[in-house]
């Protein structure tokens, strides 16, 4: 057939031959003249809908040039306007014939941003044992900037990979191809499927499988999106009070700064971790603590252990089963006894074990006695509305303890506006002391002589019953 045939003749001939039984070969000679024409090429790939070209199309020489970008005027690269559906094809066929369309993309070389994300697409669609020797490739993409919107691809793949067993292959494109830049410049655009990434596919698919690397990696990805902030801040000094001022989500956080999204995530990889029984709570606590910035030493973690556990719905909420229970009683006294201490006595508004009682999930007695030696260290614990409120239950089994703990954040509210947020609570906690008589009531005369002193002379009304 001549060149110069009309465009549509040409494609019923590319039909014709492509419905035909022949050998393959053969075909590509026969067509070998309108092949030339880019358009026609393009419609013949198109059509191609099983793997028994690809070996005759490599051995002709159809995978060996993909179409360059281009240096324009002034600086820069264009790419080509269109796919390579030489590509387009391999990509289609990557989970007929694996083995095969891996022996050819890995040997191509490109700065074709379409070539590109053919090969990612491929590498999806095939079993991890061939997809594993395209990693490379990837990553070498991704750091050349070839695949700018494609994040969300490539952490879908890296948890393809750790399902199907492929685990260093995995950790690799999270290491080198999904990492942050480690300057202010690049990747603004697409940090959204960074963090959709990480929290989607990454996380789930590889704190099962490799917990301390994952959350290793996923430490320094923190110190180099601080890096990125713009709050100023001195030499030792991370800014995160400003920009994450709670490990738990809270509208106080920014959610304009990218670090204050990857400690999310951090926090979210580290509680799968130990709800999971992938490691040991103490083991991550430690972790996070060698860490050198600031951010990593405030006692997120411990804190965030009560805030997940609440329940707006206590009624209706499932009991925390008792292993699980017991195995955080545990860590909490690890925890006290070692560092926590020190921790709380840093921060006298600390919301260190306020969560853990509030969120009602440890057996009574244990919590008061917890609270109480917290309490005689933090002189304002938070949230203190909430555990006064929680308190007021509390004190129903053990009104000793209950106004004991009363006791201590009366006397650390030096501003007094304190008091009077939870004045009604304050005084049901000193009713039931009262009634207990013995000590218990001793305690709360005590309490209530220092209440009026200090001008809350309605609590008196209470010693006259």
């Amino acid at each position: 057939m001549m060149a110069d045939t009309p465009f549509f003749k040409q494609l019923q001939v590319l039909r014709d031959t492509i419905a035909r039984d022949v050998d393959r070969t053969q075909a590509l000679l026969d067509l070998g003249v309108i092949l030339q024409d880019s358009s026609v090429r393009r419609e013949f790939f198109r059509a191609l809908d099983t793997p028994s070209w690809i070996q005759p199309l490599r051995e002709s020489g159809f995978f060996d040039n993909p179409p360059p970008s281009e240096p324009v005027e002034g600086g820069g690269t264009r790419h080509p306007p269109s796919p390579w559906p030489a590509s387009e094809y391999l990509a289609r066929m990557a989970s007929k014939a694996p083995q095969e369309v891996t022996d050819i993309l890995e040997q191509i070389k490109t700065d074709n941003w379409t070539v590109a994300r053919d090969i990612l697409k491929a590498a999806k669609a095939m079993p991890a044992v061939q997809a594993k020797r395209l990693v490379p490739l990837i990553t070498d993409f991704v750091r050349r900037n070839l695949l700018p919107h494609d994040l969300k691809d490539v952490a879908e793949l890296s948890a393809k990979l750790a399902s199907e067993g492929e685990l260093d292959s995995a950790m690799v494109l999270v290491r080198d191809a999904l990492a942050l830049p480690r300057t202010t410049e690049g990747r603004q655009h697409d940090e959204f499927w960074y963090i959709k990434g990480l929290t989607k596919d990454i996380i789930p698919a590889l704190i099962p499988m490799r917990p301390r690397p994952l959350l290793e990696h996923l430490c320094e990805e923190v110190k180099r999106a601080i890096a990125a902030t713009t709050y100023s801040r001195g030499a030792e000094d991370d800014g995160s009070c400003w920009w994450r001022p709670a490990i738990e989500e809270h509208e106080q956080n920014s959610d304009y700064q990218l670090a204050t999204k990857v400690v999310s995530c951090l926090r979210e990889a580290c509680e799968l971790a130990v709800t999971g029984g992938h490691l040991v709570l103490s083991e991550v606590l430690e972790l996070l603590r060698s860490q050198e910035m600031l951010v990593f030493q405030r006692t997120h973690a411990i804190q965030s252990v009560g805030s997940s556990l609440r329940r707006e719905d206590e009624e209706s909420a499932e009991e925390l089963p008792k292993e699980v229970q017991a195995r955080f009683m545990e860590l909490w006294d690890w925890y006290w006894g070692k560092t926590g201490k020190d921790d709380a006595e840093a921060n006298p508004q600390s919301r260190l074990f306020g969560w853990w009682f509030v969120c009602g999930a440890f057996p009574v007695k244990w919590s008061l006695e917890r609270l109480e030696a917290f309490v005689s260290v933090v002189p304002k614990p938070e949230p203190d509305s909430l555990i006064i409120e929680k308190l007021t239950k509390a004190a129903q089994s053990d009104p000793h303890a209950a106004v004991r703990i009363l006791t201590h954040m009366v006397k650390g509210d030096d501003e007094n506006w304190r008091v009077h947020s939870w004045y009604e609570e304050a005084k049901t906690v000193l009713e039931q002391a009262m009634r207990a008589g013995g000590e218990t009531r001793k305690e709360a005369e005590s309490l209530i002589d220092h209440l009026g002193r200090r001008g809350f002379v309605e609590f008196g009304k209470l010693l006259e019953g």
